[in-house]
């Protein structure tokens, strides 16, 4: 299993729309992928699992309540309009979601919990082998969940939006990864780079120009994401775009990052060989 996280210190940039759009991207590839939303925000939660109160078990259940962790992973699936059938008919995917919990969000559990270790015990060999791919959904600062994650994650991703402010907090993510390398056994911590979003027009272009030159090509994906109603439509409907209009270009855009986001994770292996 590879393990991604997506994280940007600064809020409303995309993280949890590209966690769900990258995780259907990779499910119409046939891989399996676990989805562990640790934001007290809940979007990915809410993106997959539209109804409020669909997920009777959460992260936190297992975490403080002791659920099992069986009953916090659930299979994902959508509707789809069946012209054979008259009427919708269930989309099966390879998408699974551990849910978020508002909860984490209280006083108490961010000031005292503080098991660092916690998804290294979470990751038995069992989970491991039945999924491709982790991804992370995480909120804009380092939490204790966040810190737990980055101590088994292989691998970080930055969505930012094409302005001035978006990348402020890139460097300090750059020392987060260096100690995590440094004072705990996930050596190999990789900062894949920075993935632009809500990407539209000239300006937003030659700022991404300039990022580029400053913080060097090979920082930024190459792959960016356009700007586009569709999304907000597809948000609606509780679908990856990739499911929701796989013809669209903004899905093309997200097929083209999940493509180089594997492909940089094959050149991260070779150069490790």
């Amino acid at each position: 299993m590879e393990k991604l996280l997506i994280f940007n210190q600064k809020g409303g940039v995309g993280k949890s729309t590209s966690v769900v759009n990258i995780a259907g991207c990779l499910s119409q590839k046939k891989k399996k992928v676990l989805v562990i939303d640790i934001d007290a925000q809940c979007t990915a939660t809410s993106y997959l699992r539209t109804i409020e109160g669909d997920c009777e078990n959460t992260l936190f259940d297992y975490i403080i309540e002791e659920a099992a962790k069986e009953d916090v992973i659930y299979n994902i699936s959508f509707k789809k309009w069946s012209h054979r059938a008259h009427g919708y008919i269930p989309q099966e995917t390879n998408i699974s979601l551990v849910p978020s919990d508002k909860r984490f969000n209280a006083e108490v559990f961010r000031k005292e919990w503080n098991d660092y270790d916690f998804f290294k015990r979470f990751f038995t060999p069992d989970l491991e082998e039945q999924f491709d791919y982790c991804i992370f959904d995480c909120p804009g600062y380092i939490s204790s969940l966040t810190e737990s994650a980055l101590r088994v994650c292989d691998y970080i991703i930055v969505p930012a939006f094409a302005d001035m402010d978006s990348l402020v907090g890139y460097s300090d993510l750059i020392d987060t990864k260096n100690r995590i390398r440094t004072e705990t056994d996930n050596t190999g911590l990789e900062l894949l780079g920075v993935v632009f979003t809500s990407v539209q027009g000239s300006v937003n272009r030659q700022i991404i120009a300039y990022c580029k030159d400053q913080m060097g090509v090979e920082t930024i994906f190459k792959s960016t994401i356009r700007r586009k109603t569709i999304a907000l439509d597809a948000r609606i409907v509780g679908k990856p775009i990739s499911y929701y209009k796989p013809k669209d270009t903004l899905s093309l855009d997200y097929i083209d990052l999940t493509n180089e986001f594997l492909d940089k994770i094959k050149a991260a292996k070779k150069g490790k060989k």
